[in-house]
């Protein structure tokens, strides 16, 4: 039978971890409550294996409300004829009556206890204290915390995977069938808390593979995943097998479904989507045909608008801030409000920390629906990216453009601290129109997206506008006694430099496929010639700076090869590279540039 499955969590001597107890006690026991009480429904007999390790994990377990779950199965078990005997051979807790006195005098002791310590607490409490408190309270949220229940996720499933067996049978497999069904039976009311431990158990089944890595998929790069791609693809196809994409959808469509479960459901989503899985992005194209509603794609939009949306509110009012600060002013109450100003309750310093806090969390956030969106995309699949601009059914949305009504909002906030929106907003552009796709080709143009990449190209690489400002703010903070506290102090790095090399990315992107002259009248509209050419030469200066030399313009390329490595190649000079292959597709069209061709050829010098 199928619930047999579960027994084997039940079969260990090891100490297990605080999240595997809150696995048995939030999702393995409470379903077997719910089989065991129709257990002459569904012509079930518990076996007698399962007793001992019950009652061991009962006196394992050191919450008492877990306790008193925990025991309410053993009670269960208790009336089954069949089990009488096992019992008596067996440690195990007394009837309820007697338990529930034992808790009871537990309970007045620990109150009397909480009570007093509240009082010392209250009577005591100074600055220091708040603070410390205030720091166990945001634990939760820190990357340390979200790491530490990644890798204990990552051993739960682990340990599952020792109880697997050739064939079949795989328990492990079964499992994973089983929260499938769990999460898409309507019969069973399942919370929001297991939900969610639900959804990671479903992702982690995918990212065990890698094991260079305990994050969440949603942060690897290529190369810290390459090469298991074969074994995680094999995980992607079985659990789209098991409908698991369909499941993903009708969560995140959902009107029933919390934010924290549609955004766990869209991590999921991105681990199916890994590498661009063609099995998994066709699943997710039928499903999208089939919804009648289109209540999938709606409601990715409104978790894109809400969190893009409170983001800005919150950087707007960060640049606001900054140039007060600069000026020697405090903010005027006739300005916007602060976005956290509904905590009016807190002091200044905890409004602070809780503003940093949603901003990240917004932009997090607004990064795993961008990510998800590029996946869908990803080698080209051209069904996918055309429906990202109309929809088969229901009420459609434009995400082209909003994509560059994202962009145009962004260009003006750059900062070091939020270019991984930025770089991570440009990848799904161009892995949007990369193909080619005319259709989102003409829709940028359409747009002015290509306006708004020249003025990436344009930015200097040290500092963008923002950055600029709170160099300034920084430098007068420092100064006088009106000086303010300031939270964001930037460094001079060339984080723009990568944001430039996948604006050229882009550009040749748009500029992909046969040649069009109303596409390429467009691009050298939007286009100023002597900017793209000076940026080929900075490209140069650049890399000539990094390697502390001159390539010189007759070095071979076999020379260059032995020089450097390939890798950086490919990396520092790609930005030259696709400008100039940019150029030269546009001299075909435009007769200013093919002049500039012309005398680069005669002279060797693409700067002249």
């Amino acid at each position: 039978t199928q619930e047999a499955e579960f027994y084997s969590c039940f079969e260990c001597d090891y100490k297990i971890s605080d999240t595997a107890q809150g696995y048995l006690v939030k999702a393995v026991i409470p379903l077997l409550k719910y089989l065991f009480k129709r257990r002459n429904q569904f012509g079930l007999l518990p076996p007698s294996d399962i007793v001992s390790p019950l009652c061991k994990l009962f006196y394992e377990l050191d919450n008492k409300a877990d306790q008193l779950t925990c025991y309410s199965l053993i009670d269960i078990l208790r009336d089954v004829p069949e089990l009488q005997m096992t019992f008596s051979m067996i440690r195990h807790p007394g009837s309820f009556d007697e338990y529930r006195k034992m808790q009871e005098i537990d309970q007045r002791a620990s109150s009397w206890f909480k009570f007093e310590l509240r009082k010392i607490i209250i009577e005591k409490e100074s600055e220091e204290t708040v603070k410390f408190r205030q720091m166990i309270s945001g634990l939760r949220d820190s990357r340390q915390w979200m790491y530490t229940v990644e890798v204990e996720f990552e051993e739960m499933v682990e340990k599952l995977k020792q109880f697997s067996i050739p064939g079949p049978m795989d328990r492990t497999y079964s499992l994973i069938k089983n929260l499938i069904f769990l999460l898409t039976n309507n019969d069973v009311c399942v919370s929001e808390r297991l939900a969610l431990t639900m959804l990671i158990i479903l992702r982690k089944y995918i990212e065990i593979e890698n094991t260079s890595c305990k994050t969440p998929s949603v942060h690897w790069k290529t190369d810290d995943w390459i090469k298991f791609r074969e074994s995680i693809e094999i995980k992607q196809n079985k659990l789209t097998e098991m409908g698991t994409v369909d499941v993903i959808c009708e969560i995140i469509g959902s009107d029933g479904s919390t934010v924290e479960i549609k955004f766990e459901a869209i991590l999921v989503a991105i681990a199916l989507l890994l590498g661009g899985n063609r099995k998994v992005q066709d699943e997710f194209l039928g499903y999208i045909q089939e919804d009648d509603d289109n209540s999938f794609l709606l409601n990715i939009k409104d978790l894109l608008l809400d969190h893009f949306g409170l983001w800005i509110q919150h950087e707007e009012y960060e640049y606001r801030r900054q140039q007060n600060i600069a000026n020697f002013k405090k903010m005027d109450s006739t300005e916007d409000l602060d976005p956290t100003d509904s905590a009016s309750s807190l002091s200044p310093e905890a409004k602070e920390s809780l503003r940093i806090k949603e901003m990240e969390e917004c932009k997090m956030k607004v990064i795993r629906i961008l990510r998800f969106i590029q996946l869908l995309c990803e080698d080209h699949h051209h069904d996918l990216q055309t429906m990202l601009q109309t929809q088969p059914c229901g009420k459609t949305f434009d995400f082209i453009q909003y994509m560059a009504g994202m962009l145009k909002r962004y260009h003006l906030l750059i900062r070091k601290a939020n270019s991984d929106l930025g770089m991570q907003l440009l990848e799904t552009l161009t892995e949007v129109v990369q193909g080619p796709c005319r259709e989102n080709q003409l829709a940028f143009c359409r747009y002015k997206i290509l306006d708004l990449v020249r003025y990436l190209l344009e930015m200097n690489p040290k500092y963008s506008p923002f950055d600029n400002l709170i160099k300034k703010a920084v430098t007068r903070a420092t100064e006088g006694e009106g000086a303010m506290t300031i939270t964001d102090p930037q460094t001079r790095e060339t984080y723009l430099t990568p944001m430039k090399a996948t604006v050229a990315t882009l550009l040749l992107s748009i500029s992909e496929g046969k040649y069009d002259s109303q596409l390429y009248e467009r691009i050298s509209s939007s286009l100023e010639l002597n900017l793209v050419k000076a940026r080929i030469v900075d490209v140069y200066k650049e890399y000539n700076a990094l390697h502390g030399g001159t390539l010189g313009a007759k070095l071979a390329y076999q020379s260059i090869h032995e020089f450097v490595k390939p890798a950086h190649i490919y990396e520092e000079l790609k930005e030259g590279i696709d400008l100039y292959i940019l150029l030269k597709k546009l001299a075909k069209y435009d007769s200013e540039i093919h002049k500039v061709f012309t005398a680069s050829h005669q002279s060797r010098d693409l700067a002249g």
